[in-house]
């Protein structure tokens, strides 16, 4: 890596990153939760022009990537991604994990402009695949997805998240359900992404918890803003018990 610091507010930009067979095995140590990394990064960057005005050119690829952790227990797998910079644009390409037997797949574009007002001037697409994938987040939910995801965000305004997924062979854990009640002194969460979602509940999906085992089949879409999330549509109780004493 070099680096040339900026002096003055917008003084030229100069560093160089230069990566051969950089072992990702390596940054374990600053992941909580028993994380473990795997896979290696090679390329190279350049980013030159000023803070107002930045240009970035080169490639980095990433090779038999891995990731599994306390949280995350269904590991991902034969991870792989190029990203190519052209001055003001970035572009994710080949993005692939396995994982519980699926995988994800997806591909993402991105543009930048003044590095002061990322907020402001960065904007991107992406679209991602799930197939069959498995997942197993501890306890919050386990099971398997389907679908599509796109993550969209023009210059200027907040990100949307959009797509549809089908869950099956899902157990949710009842407290994982149940919203916590927000602290009075709680700050105004901002309107910081929007949603778009259609969430269908398929074979197989069940609620459990002590004294709780409750089948559920139905759709749900997700709309609105993490403020103030919408949701419309119906779930069904297809079968099981509830015991409280």
């Amino acid at each position: 890596i070099r680096l040339t610091p900026p002096g003055l507010r917008n003084d030229p930009l100069a560093a160089t990153l230069h990566a051969e067979g950089i072992d990702l095995a390596q940054f374990d140590v600053l992941l909580s939760g028993n994380a473990k990394l795997g896979g290696t990064i090679d390329g190279a960057i350049d980013a030159s022009g000023t803070e107002s005005n930045p240009a970035v050119t080169g490639t980095l690829k990433l090779a038999g990537g891995s990731y599994s952790s306390n949280i995350l227990r269904s590991a991902l797998t034969n991870g792989r991604a190029q990203l190519d910079f052209t001055r003001t644009q970035a572009r994710l390409s080949g993005a692939h994990t396995d994982i519980g037997g699926g995988a994800i797949d997806g591909a993402a574009t991105a543009t930048f402009g003044d590095l002061r007002d990322l907020q402001r001037t960065l904007a991107f697409n992406g679209q991602f695949t799930a197939k069959n994938a498995a997942l197993n987040i501890a306890n919050f939910f386990r099971g398997t997805i389907d679908g599509t995801l796109e993550a969209n965000k023009p210059q200027g305004d907040i990100p949307t998240l959009a797509g549809t997924f089908a869950f099956s062979k899902t157990r949710l854990p009842l407290a994982a359900l149940i919203p916590r009640a927000p602290s009075n002194s709680a700050p105004r969460v901002p309107p910081t992404v929007a949603f778009n979602l259609n969430v269908q509940v398929g074979n197989d999906v069940r609620v459990t918890g002590p004294g709780v085992d409750i089948g559920a089949r139905g759709a749900v879409a997700i709309g609105g803003n993490l403020a103030h999330p919408e949701l419309n549509g119906r779930i069904t109780s297809t079968d099981g018990t509830l015991s409280f004493y």
